[in-house]
């Protein structure tokens, strides 16, 4: 039985985290063709019950005359007395091939690792068009069609399966920052 105790040095840790980033702090870095962000989280309470969560959040994109390539990396760890009750780790690429001011084709890669999911792993690939629907000063919507495939390792018995996909994703931002939200896709990037 493995018995593992964080407790002085998580607290220290997390006391240390919550004193110097505030709640959902962001943190932005440039440079010609970058942008990217990170945001950090931490929480931490006692009483009745104890737990601790963390999340890490890392963005970039860079874009040139012909393509935009981005980067998604994500982290979730969440402990209750003791006792880990959560942990995510999700990784995306996406490579987009520009056909003219909106148009453009998609190649995507996404990777979820979740231990207390019944997968092992998710893997998937997809490919398809997307459009810049609204292109304004402040605000900016992409949308995306596509197909593909995904790979899970199925937890209780250690087969994989292999599956079609389909993908149908909004992509808001703003000409501060871009913030993804998929309306409908297990292979967001």
């Amino acid at each position: 039985m493995l018995v593992r105790s964080f407790r002085p040095v998580g607290s220290a840790f997390a006391s240390l985290i919550l004193l110097s980033i505030p709640a959902s702090q962001g943190l932005a870095w440039e440079a010609e063709g970058w942008q990217s962000t990170i945001e950090l989280g931490a929480s931490k309470t006692t009483g009745n019950t104890e737990s601790a969560t963390a999340t890490g959040r890392f963005r970039a994109e860079h874009t040139t005359l012909d393509w935009r390539n981005r980067l998604r990396l994500d982290a979730y760890f969440h402990e209750e007395d003791d006792e880990t009750t959560g942990e995510r780790y999700v990784a995306g690429y996406q490579a987009d091939r520009k056909l003219g001011e909106h148009d453009y084709l998609f190649g995507a890669l996404r990777y979820e690792r979740d231990r207390f999911s019944n997968y092992d792993y998710q893997g998937s690939t997809t490919a398809g068009y997307g459009r810049r629907l609204i292109d304004g000063e402040r605000v900016r919507l992409d949308g995306e069609i596509g197909a593909g495939m995904r790979q899970v390792r199925i937890r209780t018995t250690g087969e994989t399966d292999n599956e079609p996909v389909g993908r149908l994703a909004g992509w808001p931002g703003t000409s501060a920052g871009r913030s993804a939200k998929a309306l409908a896709s297990p292979t967001s990037c």
